[in-house]
């Protein structure tokens, strides 16, 4: 079971209501929590601090049309029928769609990796700069990152 919103009273609730199914065969094994973070922005940002998604394909044109800066040859649109599929068991399937989320588990050492930015940086000879993607930024600024 996944219960998502950004309000977390809103999770309890839900959360609340399902447990309250339960039968007494049923048996809880294990909970998980995934949250977001953000930058000062309101990006989405990934666990090492860049701004997460940068990449990705944008299916609405509300999305699309809100894309500040696109690397050059990268078109981010992408046709919503490519990722949504029509719900015939669904009242209407003309209306209603189906998707799926996906939370990915991961275990990385993000203490290494800024380490490992700061050594490559050294080796190249940046000195106390480190050239990162601007797309990417932590901060959401486009740029060069000071160490």
């Amino acid at each position: 079971m996944l219960i998502g919103d950004a309000n977390e009273a809103n999770v309890a609730s839900k959360r609340a209501v399902i447990d309250g199914l339960f039968t007494p065969n049923v048996m809880l094994l294990g909970v998980e929590t995934g949250r977001g973070q953000s930058n000062t922005h309101g990006d989405g940002i990934e666990h090492f601090g860049y701004v997460d998604g940068r990449s990705q394909p944008l299916f609405l044109n509300e999305d699309i049309a809100e894309e500040p800066h696109t690397p050059a040859g990268w078109d981010p649109s992408f046709a919503l029928g490519r990722v949504l599929v029509k719900d015939s068991a669904a009242r209407n399937p003309v209306q209603h769609f189906g998707s799926c989320f996906i939370f990915r588990k991961l275990e990385q050492n993000v203490r290494r990796f800024h380490q490992s930015e700061e050594d490559l940086a050294d080796a190249l000879g940046l000195g106390a700069r480190i050239a990162i993607a601007p797309a990417r930024r932590s901060s959401g600024a486009s740029g060069t990152a000071r160490r």
